[in-house]
């Protein structure tokens, strides 16, 4: 069984209205939040199974080249970088399939995350792809794009009713909106394609799910507190995102029964808009 069927019998998460003003509460300065967050990313980048990795990256890869008629270098914009590992690894795949080097914007609010982008990233004027890198979504002005993708970002856009219809005006024709997120515990899907369906913009939505396994250990759970305190925030099982949320003891347990092999199947969701 799925982790969050488990937790949904377990608890019952607020209506996505009520989600969309608890999910801002974790506010860009926080800092012991994002210190939290980085290091637990650290551990679930060192924990992942690198097949389903490479899947998903392959996945968006493909996407994006399914947009273009021709080969053609392509304008990328990635919100919410971090520290760039994931946006890297897409933009390298794009560059050996495509056989042309893309230009990269990010949008990175961090300061201390989008400084260690600066450093992973190359540059699009010595050959490689970063070309700007900005603090907030305004600062890109008016430029458009081949392709908008959010990996693992999409909670901290609330509410979507705007920031949607945002990212469509910001493609160009034929361009993608590309979302990542976790599966099961927030009906994106139908929230977005209801979003869309009232802008008015021709578009086509595509849904696909994929695995992402996590090691957690083969009998005893290997996550530290701090982690599973992260993780089960991800589930949405934190106070002040949900109304019950499980007790530590009872999160591992569901991650045990959810296991197979040592690895529970942290399930993804890859849904794309594109627009006609």
């Amino acid at each position: 069984m799925k982790i969050y069927e488990l937790l949904q019998k377990h608890s019952r998460l607020p209506s996505h209205k009520e989600l969309q003003l608890r999910t801002k509460e974790p506010t860009w300065e926080n800092r012991d939040f994002w210190h939290d967050l980085d290091e637990t990313f650290k551990v679930y980048r060192y924990h992942c199974h690198p097949r389903d990795r490479a899947r998903i990256i392959s996945e968006i890869t493909r996407r994006i080249m399914d947009t273009a008629e021709s080969r053609r270098p392509f304008e990328i914009l990635d919100i919410g970088t971090g520290k760039g590992e994931n946006i890297l690894d897409i933009m390298a795949s794009l560059f050996m399939q495509n056989r042309r080097p893309s230009a990269l914007d990010i949008v990175e609010p961090s300061l201390m995350a989008r400084e260690c982008a600066l450093q992973l990233l190359p540059r699009y004027e010595y050959g490689g792809c970063l070309r700007n890198a900005f603090s907030t979504l305004e600062e890109t002005e008016e430029r458009t794009y081949d392709a908008i993708t959010l990996y693992n970002a999409i909670f901290y856009f609330e509410p979507l009713e705007e920031s949607v219809v945002y990212f469509l005006h910001r493609l160009k024709q034929g361009g993608i909106l590309i979302f990542l997120y976790a599966n099961g515990f927030v009906d994106y899907e139908s929230v977005i394609q209801d979003i869309c369906d009232k802008s008015g913009i021709p578009h086509k939505i595509t849904l696909s799910v994929l695995p992402l396994r996590l090691f957690m250990g083969e009998g005893e759970i290997v996550y530290k507190t701090d982690m599973l305190k992260t993780l089960k925030r991800f589930c949405f099982q934190s106070k002040d995102l949900c109304n019950n949320p499980v007790s530590d003891e009872e999160f591992i347990e569901i991650l045990r029964a959810c296991s197979e092999d040592g690895f529970v199947d942290y399930e993804h969701r890859l849904l794309t808009i594109q627009v006609r």
